[in-house]
């Protein structure tokens, strides 16, 4: 009698002291982006407007047929796709740890025993519903659920970077086909040309005003341009099939058939604040969300050093006959309640707080280190186009002189001033200014197309509808 009294008056003032004793985890704030300036030094504007899919603004239908179809058809996005399931099932177990649990058993035995010299058998029957409860006291359960649920937004960001880059790889390839394209068109004005240069050379050298060196210098000339036509065409089927790869599928030759307007202008772009920059790309948002996910883990992990208080419940029949395992004089239940108090465990669960720690500084350094990169992308891009504008600027200038030259070393040559050799250089001079033009202009949208993927932009939630109306609801909230 004593003895329960004693278990009574003094095991449950014992039990809340260690309770109260037990420290949670404290919740990680808001992580700063270090950052001593608060806009873009290359920029002169302070706002920014989002372009949304900017290559609709381009006017290609066949590059915005190609970009659907790589959302659609991209292997990648469907082993992202199957990433976000599996962190939606993760959810749903975390989720299911709140709440009790619940078993139905039919058991059917039947034992002989021979140790009196006499075999004798029997017979049970049971049937049992078992409930068990954790209660969750320090917020394990909680922590683990909130953790799956940040982690489950993370993957949809991690989905929303991989349409980003697949956006951005689909358009440089395409604009990359163009300009190949572009020069394959003027590499068969300059065959045309050479052709035209054989015959004047040839007629000469009948007349005896030209010399059999300067036939064969045309004739080079011809074979040149004829070579860089096949080096060309070589270019052209390793992009479209690098394109094909991006697609996941085989366009028709007529999408990939690009066109390069060498008077293109992308829509004019104006970055503004950082912070606003840190919630546009979705790189910097999964990270961020994978930082928070990893600080509820550390709260999971401390919560796991605490007391476990657990319910179990049982009911059902058991009898030795099948027939009568249901009549009321059979009926059994138990109700047990568990406290389960770590003591020693060689230092194990303290070692696990410390690894989910230090998993918890590796993340916020490497979140850090990205900030410094997503604003490094843009300040670098919106150098490089300054400097691009003014190369293009100096490129062109450098065409029409030298189309100028080469129609005035022409004219010279026909007039017997010049030397056809002269003509060869005056050509090969005006091949290479209009090649470096095209090049240049290529890598002038490539910068454009590299600045539009590092500034972010909310378009990659269009493409997230789907997936499904539960994806398209968790995708609403906020990191």
């Amino acid at each position: 009698m004593f003895l329960r009294k004693f278990n009574k008056l003094t095991l449950l003032p014992w039990v809340a002291l260690l309770v109260w004793g037990c420290s949670p985890h404290s919740p990680m704030g808001e992580p700063g982006t270090g950052l001593e300036s608060d806009r873009f030094e290359q920029s002169e504007q302070v706002t920014y407007s989002d372009p949304g899919r900017w290559w609709l603004q381009l006017g290609s239908k066949e590059l915005e047929a190609l970009m659907e179809r790589a959302f659609t058809k991209n292997p990648g996005l469907r082993a992202a796709q199957a990433r976000i399931e599996q962190r939606l099932a993760a959810t749903g177990i975390s989720f299911a740890a709140l709440l009790p649990s619940a078993n139905a058993d039919f058991t059917a035995a039947k034992s002989a025993n021979r140790s009196t010299g006499v075999e004798v058998q029997s017979t049970s029957f049971s049937i049992e519903l078992q409930a068990s409860y954790d209660l969750d006291l320090f917020g394990k359960n909680s922590a683990n659920l909130k953790a799956a649920e940040l982690e489950l937004l993370a993957s949809l960001e991690a989905y929303k970077q991989q349409l980003t880059l697949l956006g951005q790889q689909v358009a440089k390839a395409w604009f990359g086909l163009a300009s190949i394209q572009a020069q394959l068109e003027f590499a068969q004005e300059t065959l045309l040309t050479d052709q035209a240069n054989l015959e004047l050379i040839e007629q000469s050298y009948k007349l005896g005003t030209a010399q059999a060196a300067e036939v064969l210098q045309a004739r080079e000339q011809l074979t040149s341009t004829e070579l860089r036509q096949v080096q060309l065409r070589v270019q052209q089927l390793s992009a479209q099939q690098s394109l094909r790869q991006l697609v996941g599928d085989y366009p028709s030759a007529a999408d990939l058939a690009a066109q390069l307007d060498l008077g293109l202008q992308l829509p004019p772009l104006q970055p503004g604040l950082p912070s606003g920059l840190l919630k546009r790309r979705p790189d910097l948002r999964q990270a961020l969300l994978q930082l928070k996910a990893q600080d509820h883990r550390i709260a999971a992990a401390v919560a796991d050093r605490f007391p476990r208080l657990s319910l179990t419940a049982s009911t059902g029949y058991q009898s030795t006959e099948l027939s009568s395992l249901s009549e009321p004089n059979n009926a059994f239940w138990n109700l047990v309640a568990n406290l389960s108090v770590p003591i020693f465990d060689g230092g194990r669960r303290r070692a696990e707080v410390r690894r989910q720690e230090a998993l918890l500084e590796e993340q916020l350094a490497n979140y850090r280190q990205s900030l410094l990169g997503a604003f490094g992308e843009v300040e670098s891009a919106l150098v490089q186009l300054k400097q691009q504008d003014l190369l293009l600027e100096l490129r062109q200038r450098s065409v029409v002189i030298a189309q100028q030259r080469l129609a005035l070393t022409k004219s010279a040559f026909v007039q017997g001033v010049m030397t056809f050799d002269q003509v060869i250089a005056a050509q090969k001079q005006f091949v290479t200014a209009q090649t470096n033009w095209i090049t240049d202009k290529r890598g002038w949208i490539d910068l454009r197309v590299d600045l539009y993927t590092a500034l972010g932009g909310d378009w990659t939630a269009h493409y997230l509808e789907s997936l499904g109306a539960e994806i398209k609801d968790i995708n609403r909230e906020e990191p």
